[in-house]
């Protein structure tokens, strides 16, 4: 049986239009308020990076430390993930997979990331980041080596590049806007659990008026 969380009322939206399973809150991702993203080698500022699970480890510490202002499920099995990784083509980089192991699809702070859950009716079909980007690629021309792992709230798209693999196989993270086309596509992190983790301490930061290196 799926240990994936089963969907709740609706959040923010979704490209497919399935109801995401938290409730509804306004999303802040990268560069929204002219502030610059964690960006590994682009060349932007830098903030401090760390193994990438390791990372992923730390972002389940703080929304652990912050329940109050987050949401998540209770986490998703591997016959769960292997049904999502065999509708991308493809293998989910270590450190989504260890968030969504543990949460299966979460928000702290605002911030939210789609992972993996389960629809509302018994037996529901698996959703979250393998059907909104099979969605994403039928309508919207998403290219097929990207994988989506959260929507910006601006209409855009924190993807995953799954053409460039690195170390134990992990992807950078770029942002990519519906009818974009060519690859010249704004680098917002090496990993995926450098870039969660420091997105989600600043959503963090801002709720409690704190600054991000006080977290």
């Amino acid at each position: 049986m799926y240990k994936c969380m089963r969907a709740r009322p609706l959040r923010s939206g979704s490209v497919s239009g399935h109801s995401s399973p938290l409730p509804h809150r306004n999303c802040a991702t990268f560069a929204d308020d002219g502030e610059t993203a964690y960006a590994g080698s682009s060349g932007r500022r830098m903030l401090t990076m760390v193994d990438p699970v390791d990372a992923a480890e730390l972002l389940i510490a703080l929304v652990r430390e912050n329940e109050d202002i987050a949401n998540h499920g209770d986490g998703c099995d591997e016959a769960a993930l292997a049904v999502v990784e065999d509708q991308l083509g493809r293998p989910l980089p270590p450190s989504y997979r260890r968030l969504i192991e543990e949460f299966g699809t979460w928000d702290l702070a605002g911030q939210e990331f789609l992972g993996v859950y389960r629809g509302e009716a018994p037996g529901g079909a698996v959703l979250g980041s393998g059907v909104e980007t099979l969605v994403a690629r039928a309508q919207y021309g998403l290219p097929a080596d990207l994988v989506i792992t959260a929507l910006d709230g601006a209409g855009g798209l924190v993807v995953l590049d799954a053409a460039a693999p690195w170390g134990r196989g992990e992807y950078p993270v770029l942002g990519w806007t519906p009818g974009t086309t060519g690859r010249d596509l704004p680098r917002l992190a090496d990993d995926f659990g450098n870039y969660a983790l420091w997105a989600s301490r600043r959503a963090v930061a801002r709720r409690r008026g704190l600054a991000p290196s006080d977290l």
